[in-house]
Formats: C-alpha cells, sequence, structure tokens
C-alpha cells in the first residue's frame, strides 16, 4: 500500500475555512484509504508572510488512481484552492518490497 503527502500554505486567519475544506476532502477519500490526518506548522510569528504549512496525510491507500480522481473531482468544490497561497504539492510513497 501506498501513502500520499500533499502540501501547501494558507493563511493563518483561514484556518477555520481550509480545516472544512479539508474535511470534505477526507471525507470522500474515507473509502480509499485506512487513515488521514491533517498536521500543521506554525511558522514563526515574526515571519513577514504569515503563512502556514498545511500537509495533508492520505495512508495505506487501496488504488491510487480511484484516490487520485476523488481528490481530482472533490477539491475543486471544496474551497480549498481559493485559500491556497502557491502550489499544492503531492507526493506518492510507495513501499520498498
Amino acid at each position: 500500500m501506498s501513502n500520499l503527502y500533499v502540501y501547501y500554505q494558507l493563511r493563518q486567519d483561514q484556518i477555520a475555512l481550509a480545516r472544512s475544506a479539508v474535511t470534505r476532502l477526507f471525507t470522500a477519500a474515507r473509502p480509499l484509504c485506512r487513515t488521514m490526518r491533517l498536521m500543521q506548522r506554525q511558522w514563526s510569528a515574526d515571519k513577514i508572510d504569515n503563512l502556514l504549512t498545511w500537509m495533508e496525510i492520505y495512508e495505506d491507500i487501496t488504488d491510487v488512481e480511484d484516490l487520485q480522481q476523488c481528490l481530482q473531482q472533490t477539491l475543486p468544490a471544496s474551497g480549498l484552492l481559493s485559500l491556497i497561497h502557491g502550489q499544492r504539492q503531492s507526493e506518492y510513497f510507495f513501499p520498498l518490497e
């Protein structure tokens, strides 16, 4: 099974909206992976742009292509894309064996 790590930046004042959007993504993806988590890294208060880096983690994916299709269909309606500053980066990791 594989894992997907998605990371991006957003403004601190958009946390509630972003959390709701990610919850919609997780709800849609639930049948396709065993565990989903949202992690956030707080930048220091003196950082000029005041952006947070968030990471969505999708673990033990049953079908990578189905998950990709699910996220592509769900992401536009979730509202998350309008909150992100810069790119939404995705990286898949697969077992070595």
